[in-house]
C-alpha cells in the first residue's frame, strides 16, 4: 500500500473516531451537563489523563526544541474545542460536524502560504466542492436545535466556522512540529499541556454548581480516548503525504457519519438529540455529497 492509499484509510478511521466523539459531546450537552465550557475543559482534561497514562508507559522525551509551538498548538486546539462545543450546544450535530469541513479551504489556503503546499488542479476543485458544501448547511428554514438556548441557526454555523479556522491554524503548527517530533509524541504532549490549561479553567466558580457523576466521567474519558486516537491518526496521515490539505478533505467524511446518525436518532429517540424537517436533512445530504465528491476528486487527483 502506497503512502496516499494508506493516508486515505487512516484519515477515514480518524473521521469515524471524530464522528463518534461529536455524538458523545452532543449527548453530554443535551442530556447530562448543559454547559459548553464545562464540557470543553472536562474533555481536555480527559485527553490529558489519557495522554499521561500513555506517556508514563512509553516515556518519549519531551521535544524541548519545539516547546513554543507545542504551547501554541495546545492553546489553538483548546480555542477550537471551545468554539465547536458551543456550536454543538446551539446547533445540531448533523450541521456542526459537516460544517467543520470549512476547515478544508482554509487549510488549503494557509498551507500554500505557510507550508508551501502546491497541488494539482483536481485537488483545488475538491476544495471548491467542499466550500460549496458548506453553503448547503445554511439553507432552508431550520428549527431551533434541541437543548440549545433558542438562538437562530446562524449562531452554530458561525461557531463552527470559527472552530474550523482554529483547527486549520492548528494543522499548520502541527505540520511544523512534525519535522522534529513523531505524530504520537505530538498529540500526547500537546494534549497534556492543554489539559493543564483546561484544569485552570475548571477552577472558576461558575462550574461549582454542576454535579459531575460517574457516568459523566466515563463519557469524558471516552471522548478523551477517541480524540487522542483521532488526532494521532490524522497527524500520521499528514506525515504519509507530507501535507495537510489532502487528509483534511478525506476527514470531511465525518460529516456524513454524523448526518446519518443524527437523522436516525432524531426519528427513534423519545427525547431526540436533534430533529429537523426532511427538507433540511435533504439540503444537508446534498452538502455531504459534495464533501464526498471532493474526497473522490482527491483520490483521482
Amino acid at each position: 500500500m502506497d503512502g496516499m492509499s494508506a493516508s486515505i484509510g487512516i484519515s477515514l478511521a480518524s473521521a469515524a473516531a471524530f464522528a463518534v466523539n461529536a455524538l458523545i459531546g452532543k449527548m453530554l450537552l443535551r442530556y447530562r451537563i448543559c454547559d459548553a465550557g464545562l464540557v470543553t475543559w472536562g474533555t481536555a482534561v480527559a485527553m490529558g489523563l489519557v495522554s499521561l497514562v500513555v506517556l508514563a508507559v512509553t516515556r518519549p522525551p519531551f521535544p524541548i526544541e519545539v516547546w513554543p509551538l507545542l504551547l501554541a498548538l495546545a492553546v489553538v486546539l483548546l480555542s477550537a474545542g471551545w468554539a465547536v462545543t458551543h456550536a454543538m450546544q446551539e446547533g445540531d450535530p448533523s450541521t456542526v460536524a459537516p460544517m467543520l469541513g470549512a476547515k478544508v479551504p482554509i487549510t488549503a489556503i494557509l498551507a500554500f502560504f505557510v507550508l508551501g503546499e502546491v497541488h494539482s488542479a483536481t485537488v483545488y476543485v475538491a476544495v471548491v466542492c467542499a466550500a460549496g458544501a458548506i453553503v448547503c448547511f445554511g439553507l432552508g428554514k431550520q428549527e431551533k436545535a434541541q437543548g440549545s438556548h433558542g438562538l437562530g441557526p446562524a449562531v452554530p454555523i458561525v461557531y463552527a466556522c470559527v472552530a474550523a479556522a482554529f483547527y486549520a491554524v492548528a494543522d499548520q503548527i502541527a505540520k511544523l512540529c512534525l519535522a522534529h517530533v513523531t505524530s504520537w509524541s505530538l498529540v500526547l504532549w500537546s494534549s497534556l499541556i492543554g489539559s493543564a490549561l483546561a484544569s485552570l479553567m475548571l477552577t472558576r466558580k461558575v462550574y461549582r454548581q454542576y454535579r459531575v457523576k460517574p457516568v459523566d466521567v466515563l463519557l469524558f474519558l471516552g471522548r478523551g480516548v477517541l480524540l487522542v486516537v483521532a488526532v494521532g491518526l490524522i497527524y500520521i496521515a499528514y506525515e504519509l503525504v507530507d501535507g495537510v490539505t489532502i487528509p483534511n478533505v478525506i476527514l470531511s467524511v465525518r460529516g456524513f457519519f454524523v448526518l446519518v446518525a443524527g437523522f436516525l436518532l432524531g426519528r427513534v429517540q423519545k427525547t431526540p438529540m436533534e430533529h429537523q424537517p426532511n427538507t433540511i436533512y435533504l439540503a444537508r445530504t446534498v452538502g455531504t455529497v459534495l464533501f464526498l465528491v471532493s474526497i473522490l476528486l482527491v483520490y483521482l487527483g
